[in-house]
């Protein structure tokens, strides 16, 4: 039987991450898909360009991932779970390159150059939610990230014209870095509740009609903190 449960928890725990990777493109692509539409704009990706990023953020790391060895206790319930970890990095991607591609069309950034900045951008943001995801890090976790980067940046030091990779002008690299930092901290804000929210949700599983406003301003702090 400890076999049995330690088997059930590796398939649950590790299928959480990756569909957490998995939705948080599906959230983007969703979000930007109506964005567009709304502000009659191109789509700043190509399809080239997306398969980069799934590629080393998403495909590679999740395959990797559900192999890993984890027996930590089930907590909470699949879909909330998912979803608090898919959110932040889902908004985050929409809202820096919605930014970029607004700021794009007002600092004359032609669509090569917003398709590159945003790729480069959706890479940065996806790395910070491999660790969200990953975390606490250990030995087989920080080589699966590290893998990934090296698979991210050899493709685009050798293999930048099949992904459609143009060279950031000046103007390009600034917008880049500014969004990055600001990407940065919204994800961490949007983690911190979703986070909250979760950890609440496991508490009023377990308490039920018996869970008081103090249990659930003790379980939302406890989440933002982890």
């Amino acid at each position: 039987m400890p076999a049995v449960v330690n088997e059930g928890r590796r398939v649950v725990n590790n299928i959480q991450r990756s569909a957490s990777l998995f939705l948080v493109k599906n959230i983007f692509s969703f979000l930007m898909a109506i964005f567009a539409l709304i502000m009659t704009v191109n789509y700043p990706l190509q399809p080239s360009q997306i398969t980069l990023i799934s590629a080393f953020t998403i495909g590679l790391p999740s395959f990797l991932l559900a192999l890993e060895s984890n027996h930590n206790r089930i907590r909470g319930k699949f879909i909330p779970n998912v979803l608090a970890k898919a959110f932040p990095g889902g908004i985050t991607d929409w809202l820096a390159v919605g930014i970029l591609v607004i700021a794009g069309s007002f600092i004359d950034l032609d669509h090569d150059q917003v398709g590159t900045t945003a790729t480069m951008l959706l890479i940065l943001v996806g790395v910070m939610v491999m660790y969200h995801i990953s975390a606490p890090l250990n030995k087989f976790r920080t080589g699966v990230m590290l893998l990934s980067l090296v698979g991210v940046i050899t493709s685009i030091i050798f293999l930048h014209n099949l992904f459609s990779l143009s060279a950031l002008r000046p103007r390009s690299i600034f917008v880049l870095v500014v969004l990055f930092f600001a990407a940065v901290t919204v994800f961490r804000w949007l983690s911190h509740i979703s986070d909250g929210i979760a950890e609440v949700l496991v508490v009023f599983d377990q308490k039920g009609k018996n869970m008081t406003f103090a249990d659930l301003k003790d379980a939302y702090a406890r989440g933002r903190k982890q």
